[in-house]
C-alpha cells in the first residue's frame, strides 16, 4: 500500500495545495470529491461534490483538508449550491 503523508512545508505552494486536494480524493472520493475552483492570492476555492451532501457534519470533510496541509489553512467560509458545497480556505504562508 502506498505510504501518505501530510505536506509539511513551511510555506504552504500551489502544487502543495494541489496534492493535498488529490490526497484528499483517494481517501475519501467518490463520497466526497473536490475540485479547486479558483485561486486569488492566498485565498482558494474548491467545490466539493458527492453523496455526503445528504449527510450530517459535512463540514468535518473540509476540514479534513486541512490535515493534509499540516494545519496551515483555514476556512473563511462556505455555502451550500445546487450539487454540492462552494469552500474558501486562507492559506498560512502564501502561495508561490
Amino acid at each position: 500500500m502506498e505510504r501518505v503523508e501530510k505536506v509539511e512545508n513551511k510555506e504552504i505552494s500551489k502544487p502543495d495545495f494541489r496534492k493535498a486536494v488529490e490526497i484528499f480524493n483517494h481517501f475519501r472520493s467518490p463520497e466526497a470529491t473536490a475540485e479547486i475552483a479558483a485561486v486569488k492570492g492566498d485565498v482558494i476555492t474548491l467545490k466539493f461534490s458527492g453523496p455526503f451532501c445528504r449527510s450530517c457534519r459535512v463540514y468535518d470533510y473540509f476540514e479534513d483538508l486541512i490535515y493534509f496541509l499540516d494545519g496551515k489553512a483555514k476556512i473563511l467560509d462556505y455555502e451550500e449550491i445546487e450539487d454540492g458545497f462552494v469552500v474558501r480556505y486562507k492559506l498560512e504562508g502564501g502561495l508561490d
